[in-house]
């Protein structure tokens, strides 16, 4: 791989996270910058929400970062298939995508729209996934990966066709009707996924990647989600969230939970009680308290038998969750770029001296 010389260590240890297990120490994922004078963002000249449908624009800003980025650990060059979360909803009729500077949103064309939804196979957000992910793949020449979409939770997608608030009153007054939809949305979830592994995959060492988690598996790897899940209780969980949850990772090889927050604390044992979920990450979210506030959590989730990663924003939070969780099948990224190689390669070595079981 062109930007980063210690793949084939950093794959080794990849395969050893998903099994569970560690090589030389826990996996790290920690960007520097490398000659960080020269670097300039590579600006799009009109509207900046136009980006996220512009292939050729994306790729030239990714691949002037790539070249000023020093990949330390697990970290790797990646383009981000990113046409918004929860992308799938755009697979109905009667969706409409918002193009925003942040992201992609969707949202219902008018409030007629119920939970009686039509797929519609030919949506423009579906078909630019699969030109996107074609065109990343084809200009790559093995110098980058492609990550998967990033069309997780069919509630979630639910939650963009319905809008929150009605589909938790549906969750209420109509749950048949809810299930219905939801299995809908899952026969287009499984559609575009496996549509969109098969074109990057041999791009990927026959791999996949979730591209705002540094994360790479030897197969079929997506992010599972229930952010709307912040808002229902276990019962609710259990009778809505849950069986997604079993569909998706009979199909995922190495699936992951993305928890959103310390409000998903209380599913935590329903999580873990998926036998085929292999991981659970936990988000540094804005206005909550960093990570290391929740390692109990985090060890509950390593007594399940389940991998752990915590996503942070400084070395100190790395560092403690380093020392206090158990390194088989721990994953710790810093989503900060430090300031140089030699502060990165000095994170490794704290990885290093600090891994055990």
């Amino acid at each position: 791989m062109e930007f980063k010389s210690d793949w084939l260590q950093s794959k080794k240890r990849f395969e050893a996270l998903w099994e569970n297990e560690i090589t030389d120490r826990c996996c790290i994922g920690v960007k520097g910058w490398r000659n960080r004078s020269s670097y300039s963002e590579q600006a799009k000249p009109e509207e900046f929400a136009s980006q996220w449908l512009d292939g050729e624009y994306i790729l030239k800003k990714e691949l002037h970062k790539m070249e000023h980025t020093f990949y330390g650990g697990e970290s790797f060059p990646m383009i981000w298939l990113n046409l918004g979360p929860g992308s799938h909803a755009a697979s109905f009729k009667g969706v409409n995508h918002l193009l925003r500077n942040e992201s992609i949103w969707f949202e219902p064309l008018s409030e007629d729209v119920g939970l009686n939804i039509e797929e519609d196979k030919n949506s423009f957000i579906e078909q630019m996934t699969y030109k996107m992910a074609d065109y990343y793949v084809n200009q790559s020449n093995g110098r980058y990966f492609v990550s998967m979409p990033d069309n997780c939770g069919n509630l979630d997608a639910l939650a963009h066709l319905r809008r929150s608030e009605l589909l938790l009153v549906d969750l209420l007054l109509c749950p048949a009707e809810v299930n219905l939809a939801l299995k809908k949305i899952q026969k287009a979830w499984e559609r575009v996924i496996n549509t969109t592994y098969n074109i990057i995959r041999n791009n990927n060492e026959g791999g996949s990647c979730v591209g705002w988690l540094d994360t790479w598996a030897p197969g079929l790897h997506a992010q599972m989600q229930v952010d709307i899940s912040v808002m229902i209780d276990e019962q609710m969980y259990t009778e809505f969230a849950l069986p997604e949850l079993v569909s998706q990772s009979d199909i995922i090889q190495y699936p992951l939970y993305h928890l959103d927050g310390q409000e998903q604390a209380k599913f935590i044992d329903q999580i873990c009680s998926v036998e085929k979920l292999r991981m659970v990450q936990w988000t540094n979210v804005d206005g909550q308290p960093s990570p290391v506030q929740f390692i109990p959590e985090m060890k509950r989730i390593q007594q399940h038998g389940k991998g752990v990663l915590a996503r942070v924003s400084t070395v100190a939070e790395a560092e403690t969750i380093i020392r206090e969780l158990s390194s088989k099948g721990l994953y710790v990224l810093i989503d900060t770029t430090l300031d140089s190689e030699r502060e990165v390669k000095d994170v490794i070595r704290m990885a290093e001296k600090y891994t055990h079981e």
